[in-house]
């Protein structure tokens, strides 16, 4: 690929199946200096920021537009330009800072580029989820060749990209003394005796002990982006079909720890916490990395959605009710653009991405009627 500056490009590929924000911030980029390739790459990473939504913000953080715009200097530079919510000014607030890295970085790896300006702690494989929606262009396939030209030898296309699976590494479980509890059971043999026998502190105290589950380690599989066609005649490889989310809310294989009413899903535990109800207590904990995309397993209506709180009601939740069934998703990190109390959600949409609580990264997910396991498996 050549480096940025080295030519022009004095023809812009058809971006007609593209939403119209992506189309937008490939010409822009273009014009700027950057290959096809390169524009289609920031172009994509809208979907991760916004999901193409020109009018998004984070409730939480106050970031806005496009591409989140949220310090200081990105938001002044974008309201001299027209303010966040224009598109052509969100895009150009946070431009130059690509053209800096495409620049610095002339073997383009899809995704790379996002991960490194945003600074969301989100991959490349994360931005690169925006490619599939970006069809007919340099990257996503091969396009119609002219009559007569087919024998022609071809200039080869860029190879497709192979992005490397990665292992995330477990975090073992810690064990720690829980010193109000040892002290209470203390000042209570006191207050019953009037005397401490101290033959009972080691009892005690090793009944006092606390353990917070480990994380195992988990693989990531890797993956290949298609590459750039070249002049017809050029072989292309030809591009992996898309998931198929109407079969599946929740990528497979991840660790399922907490069970329903058990531990901190027990009524007992719960109705000394004040949240006795089937969200607290029909329940499961799946563990995964923060920011794994949840979608909806039916096609129903939301209900109560929003920020929880703190500790182990931190993050944010949403209530699903459709095919006779109650949802819960709690301890999300962000909510998908439209995914608010009282709107309708089909199956396999986008609903928000899991967080943490307790500094856990993990999914805490329920059911009002049966066993929440039946609807994603584990033990």
């Amino acid at each position: 690929m050549s480096s940025l500056g080295s030519h022009a490009y004095d023809h812009i590929a058809d971006t007609s199946g593209w939403p119209s924000s992506a189309a937008l911030a490939y010409r822009l980029a273009i014009q700027q200096g950057a290959t096809p390739a390169q524009a289609k790459d920031f172009a994509a990473v809208q979907f991760g920021e916004s999901g193409f939504d020109p009018n998004a913000r984070n409730k939480s953080s106050g970031a806005a537009g496009l591409y989140q715009l949220l310090s200081p200097g990105y938001v002044t530079r974008a309201n001299a330009l027209g303010g966040v919510f224009n598109p052509r000014a969100n895009i150009m607030a946070i431009l130059p800072d690509y053209m800096a890295y495409y620049r610095s970085h002339p073997t383009l790896v899809p995704g790379a580029a996002g991960a490194a300006v945003e600074r969301s702690g989100m991959g490349a494989q994360y931005y690169a989820q925006g490619y599939q929606h970006l069809p007919g262009v340099p990257g996503a396939g091969p396009s119609p060749a002219a009559p007569g030209t087919l024998a022609t030898p071809g200039v080869p296309g860029t190879l497709p990209t192979v992005i490397p699976g990665a292992t995330i590494p477990g975090i073992p479980g810690v064990r720690t003394l829980n010193t109000a509890a040892l002290s209470r059971r203390i000042l209570g043999s006191f207050a019953q005796s009037g005397n401490i026998n101290i033959m009972n502190l080691p009892q005690w105290t090793n009944a006092a002990y606390q353990t917070t589950p480990g994380i195992p380690a988990r693989t990531i599989p890797g993956t290949t982006l298609p590459g750039t066609p070249g002049i017809p005649g050029t072989p292309v490889e030809t591009p992996a079909p898309a998931t198929d989310f109407s079969k599946t809310w929740l990528s497979p294989g991840f660790a399922v720890k907490g069970l329903p009413f058990e531990g901190t899903h027990g009524k007992a535990f719960n109705i000394r916490g004040g949240s006795d109800n089937w969200q607290s207590e029909n329940a499961i904990d799946i563990y995964m990395p923060k920011g794994t995309p949840i979608y909806a397993p039916v096609s129903g209506t939301l209900g109560n959605t929003g920020p929880l709180g703190g500790g182990r009601f931190a993050g944010i939740r949403t209530n699903l009710y459709g095919d006779g069934q109650g949802f819960y998703f709690a301890h999300m990190s962000k909510l998908a653009p439209g995914i608010k109390a009282g709107a309708k959600v089909k199956k396999g949409q986008l609903i928000g991405y899991s967080g943490e609580a307790n500094g856990v990264n993990h999914l805490h997910f329920a059911v009002e009627n049966g066993d929440p396991r039946s609807y994603y498996g584990g033990t």
